[in-house]
């Protein structure tokens, strides 16, 4: 603090701006960080949400527990709703309307906000829809592999909060090691998504002429949406 409060000073004598002009310069920065710390936060949050809920409805589907499986798909369609709900009051928030009002609108973390709220409420869109009318066998095939999937967005949403928190530089030596391990957490992710596609079960999968069979379509579809979530990720995250 008494660094910051030097550099304002002489900041100050510089350019002939007051000393306290420039404290609320920095001040106004620091909350808008914190708002868009939070909005995205609220964000990652409302995935993790997804996930659990798809993996819900995902081992209803699989019907091997019919006494539970209604109750099981039910709890699983309303959290996959609930985090829908929250990106969407999320994205159109008071919050939000006010940044893009204060001329907020083109800046590249506000727009990195909005292109990943688009691709979570698109990859809502597929689990909510998931189609699981195949196989006994098809179906745990592709449980297995959208477990993998969710596995690797809950990873990408905790590494991104990291690399958020560390960028803060709330934490002094800590910042960086905090922000080296989120970015390590999008890596792994990205590299998680990559060898579920170049995996045995999805090329076996593939051979069996199940290409263009709903559930294989939605899991590729699922993929390349999760692929876009960490491009947005990694992106605000340099």
């Amino acid at each position: 603090m008494k660094r910051f409060m030097i550099l304002v000073l002489m900041l100050g004598m510089v350019f002939g701006v007051s000393s306290q002009s420039l404290a609320d310069m920095a001040s106004d920065a620091q909350g808008t960080a914190l708002k868009i710390h939070q909005v995205r936060t609220l964000m990652d949050h409302s995935l993790g949400m997804v996930t659990e809920g798809s993996g819900l409805v995902m081992v209803a589907r699989t019907k091997l527990a019919p006494p539970i499986d209604r109750f099981t798909e039910e709890k699983g369609m309303k959290l996959i709703r609930s985090g829908k709900e929250m990106v969407q009051k999320t994205l159109s928030g008071e919050e939000m309307m006010s940044m893009s009002e204060a001329g907020m609108k083109d800046d590249p973390m506000m727009v990195g906000t909005k292109d990943l709220g688009k691709s979570i409420l698109k990859y809502i869109d597929i689990v909510e829809n998931l189609d699981m009318s195949g196989s006994v066998q098809n179906r745990i095939k592709i449980h297995n592999t959208h477990v993998m999937i969710n596995h690797a967005m809950d990873t990408a949403a905790e590494g991104a909060n990291l690399v958020l928190l560390g960028s803060m530089k709330l934490a002094g030596s800590l910042d960086k090691y905090t922000i080296d391990n989120g970015r390590m957490m999008l890596r792994d992710a990205r590299a998680t998504l990559v060898d579920v596609a170049g995996s045995e079960t999805m090329m076996e999968m593939d051979k069996m002429g199940m290409g263009d069979d709903p559930m294989m379509t939605q899991t590729k579809d699922l993929l390349e949406t999760a692929h876009k979530i960490i491009d947005v990720l990694e992106k605000m995250s340099m």
